[in-house]
């Protein structure tokens, strides 16, 4: 379903710019499920409450957070960035020479503890990158098999369910307290090993926020 006609203006327009955000991120498919949920959403609050409103616009947030998780492509994406390079170059001067500094979560598995440097000879592999993004998520995607981006993926899920069982539960008492259970995602940070803490720290707020909500136990 992608209907949006339940949500405000101000919303909707919100709305269409993460979806295009996400369009740029990944493919349409997966934009078109981020516009799915947020209709999915709208519905259940609409339901649950007369008119969507603070609790779909906790989730679209959260859940756009969770969906545009920093991998390898998106990686690439931003250093391809235009105004990447402008910003240096603003900084230091048009003949500044930088370094690109990566360590992907495959090369720490196999060993290697430390950033690596590449020169801007390395700028074409982001390009390649970059066209491959659509093989996120799926058999072929190498960086993919790492743990933070099983859990990455996984939270999409757990937090798509979440929002799914506690927005029809809600009522005018208790939607304060499932706005916030929705906004938490917001929270997690870091990169690699400091996000699996912030996620563990998230999954146990969480799991212990939801005591406190009526509604969410029923």
């Amino acid at each position: 379903m992608l209907d949006l006609q339940n949500i405000n203006e101000s919303l909707k327009d919100r709305v269409g710019f993460l979806a295009a955000e996400l369009l740029d991120y990944q493919d349409s498919k997966y934009a078109i499920r981020f516009i799915e949920f947020v209709s999915d959403t709208a519905l259940r609050e609409e339901q649950a409450l007369g008119s969507a409103g603070p609790l779909t616009t906790a989730a679209v947030e959260s859940m756009f957070k969770l969906m545009a998780y920093k991998d390898e492509y998106e990686t690439a994406r931003l250093y391809l960035d235009p105004e990447f390079e402008r910003s240096i170059r603003s900084q230091f001067g048009d003949d500044a020479e930088f370094k690109y500094q990566l360590h992907p979560p495959l090369l720490r598995a196999i060993g290697l503890n430390r950033k690596l440097s590449l020169g801007q000879w390395f700028k074409p592999a982001f390009h390649v990158l970059r066209r491959c993004r659509r093989l996120r998520g799926t058999r072929l995607d190498l960086f993919g098999y790492a743990e933070v981006r099983k859990t990455e993926r996984a939270l999409i899920d757990e937090f798509a369910a979440l929002t799914a069982e506690v927005v029809p539960l809600a009522t005018e008492e208790t939607s304060a307290d499932i706005q916030g259970l929705l906004g938490m995602a917001q929270e997690i940070r870091g990169y690699e090993f400091i996000k699996m803490d912030s996620v563990a720290e998230y999954r146990r707020a969480l799991a212990e926020a939801r005591k406190s909500v009526p509604a969410a136990s029923r």
